[in-house]
C-alpha cells in the first residue's frame, strides 16, 4: 500500500483536511452530518497517520475542545480518541483497510456518536468499558461468553505452535463438546486475523485484570 497515495485519495475527498507539512501530520475539520439530517456537528482534529498503516492505525486527536477529555468520552491517557477496540477491527478488516474506509467507517462514526451522547447521555450502539477491561469485553463479544479463563484458554490455544484445532478436540471452552459443535466458527474467525502479535499482547493484559 502506497501511503502518500493513500494521503492524497483522503484529501481529495475532504477538502477541510490538510497536511501540516511542518509537524507530519493531517490536521483540519470534519463535517458531521447529511443531505437529511443536515449540519449536526464540526470537529478540529489531528490525525497521525503511520508508516505501518494499515497494520497500525492512525491516532486521532480531538483538538477542537468539544469533547470533554475524560475515559468516559472515549479519550485516551495521551488525548487521543479512541476509535475502537483493536482486535475488532482486526476482525472487520482482516485483510486490511484503506485510509478513506477507516475515516468513513471509523472516525466518522466516532463523531457521530459523540454528538448523540451530548444529545441522550448514551451511546448509541452501547459501547465497551474504558481501557484494558475493554478488550476482555470484545474477547467476550466475539467468543459470544462471559468468563475471563475461557478467554485466557483460549488465547493460549491461538498463540500456541500447535494452534490448529482438529474439529473433533474438545473445545477449548470446557463444555465437553466437540470444538465442531461448540466454539469452532468463532475460534477459526479469530485466527483468521494475521497480526498474532495482538494476540500475545491481549493474552498478557487480560492474565493482570483483577475481576
Amino acid at each position: 500500500m502506497d501511503l502518500r497515495d493513500e494521503i492524497s485519495k483522503l484529501l481529495k475527498k475532504y477538502p477541510t483536511l490538510r497536511i501540516n507539512q511542518e509537524k507530519k501530520f493531517i490536521e483540519g475539520y470534519i463535517e458531521i452530518g447529511n443531505s437529511k439530517s443536515g449540519k449536526l456537528g464540526e470537529y478540529k482534529i489531528n490525525l497521525l497517520i503511520p508508516k505501518n498503516f494499515p497494520k497500525t492505525y492512525p491516532k486521532l486527536y480531538e483538538v477542537g475542545g468539544k469533547i470533554l477529555k475524560t475515559p468516559e468520552r472515549h479519550i485516551n491517557y495521551d488525548g487521543s480518541c479512541c476509535v475502537g477496540v483493536e482486535i475488532i477491527m482486526k476482525k472487520k478488516y482482516p485483510n486490511g483497510l484503506s485510509l478513506v474506509e477507516y475515516f468513513e467507517n471509523e472516525i466518522i462514526p466516532f463523531f457521530y456518536n459523540q454528538i448523540y451522547y451530548d444529545y441522550y447521555g448514551e451511546w448509541a450502539n452501547g459501547d465497551y468499558a474504558h481501557y484494558n477491561l475493554g478488550i476482555l469485553e470484545a474477547y467476550y463479544d466475539l467468543l459470544k461468553i462471559e468468563d475471563k479463563k475461557i478467554v485466557i484458554t483460549c488465547l493460549e490455544k491461538l498463540t500456541s505452535e500447535k494452534s490448529k484445532m482438529n474439529r473433533n478436540e474438545k473445545c477449548f471452552c470446557g463444555s465437553n463438546l466437540k470444538i465442531k459443535k461448540c466454539h469452532l466458527k468463532e475460534y477459526e474467525e479469530l485466527k483468521v486475523i494475521r497480526d498474532k502479535k495482538i494476540f500475545f499482547r491481549d493474552l498478557e493484559i487480560i492474565k493482570k485484570l483483577d475481576i
